[in-house]
């Protein structure tokens, strides 16, 4: 098993210090599954897959901890000449104190975030970076619940990760809430490891992604995921609705879907 030999250098990235905000809604009848999901994770023991050192992670030491954890323990038998590159270099990375991390907040809108057991708000997005280079080697993703969602490697040879948006608007002074945010859609995707940005300006609320920004046009009737995406020939119809169309839809958290329209910026 591999010995833990690590120094955390921890560049906080300013995302923590505001509220994470959605339009979603869990229904209340899952309260009972998520309260005993929550107590099996509370008193999982070290040889149990649900393990981590840190459940609920109460800030991005403890998020860049439990990523860490889980993947040690996925990979603790097998030798290091059968480890592929990317978690080779991770790895030794982590091993020779030269890692530095950047962690954000991002906001879950997908359906996931009402999940039957594990309900995530947010995620923490871990970013790590080789000191001796500068590069990013690998991106995660850790729940609120302290889970690895997602973890992904970057081979010396095999290029880089996509740099994430920054997380300022330049709309007007009235733009509130700036946030990080993963959600699924038609055209829109905000992907885990990818997220886009959502903010508000006054009653309104948009998501940027790639330069091109959205309105959520929440005044209309919401879309519900389960009736209007649930099957494949409901899901046809609703991209039928908007083939053609500058208009999309994303989703909001747990049911709820949203037309989104795309604005100019300005």
């Amino acid at each position: 098993m591999r010995a833990l030999v690590l120094i955390l250098l921890l560049v906080p990235t300013g995302a923590d210090a505001a509220e994470i905000w959605s339009f979603g809604e869990c229904r209340s009848e899952l309260a009972r599954e998520r309260t005993e999901f929550r107590r099996q994770l509370r008193n999982a023991q070290p040889d149990d897959p649900m393990f981590v050192p840190f459940p609920f992670p109460r800030n991005e030491h403890e998020a860049v901890a439990d990523l860490i954890a889980f993947h040690r323990k996925a990979f603790a038998d097998l030798p290091d000449n059968q480890l592929a590159p990317g978690n080779r270099r991770f790895f030794a990375t982590l091993d020779e104190g030269r890692a530095r991390f950047e962690v954000a907040r991002v906001a879950n809108w997908t359906p996931s975030r009402c999940g039957r057991r594990s309900a995530s708000d947010f995620f923490y997005l871990v970013r790590v970076f080789d000191t001796s280079t500068g590069e990013e080697i690998s991106r995660g993703a850790v729940d609120n619940w302290g889970l690895t969602m997602a973890l992904a490697h970057v081979a010396g040879e095999a290029g880089g990760f996509r740099a994430l948006p920054r997380l300022t608007v330049a709309r007007g002074a009235s733009v509130t809430s700036p946030q990080f945010v993963h959600t699924v859609g038609q055209e829109l995707h905000c992907e885990i490891l990818w997220p886009c940005i959502a903010y508000r300006e006054g009653a309104n609320a948009f998501i940027v992604r790639d330069g091109e920004t959205y309105r959520l046009a929440l005044e209309r009737p919401l879309l519900s995921f389960r009736q209007e995406l649930g099957n494949p020939q409901a899901r046809r119809q609703l991209l039928d609705r908007f083939t053609g169309t500058p208009e999309t839809f994303v989703t909001l958290g747990g049911d709820r879907v949203a037309v989104a329209e795309p604005v100019a910026p300005h």
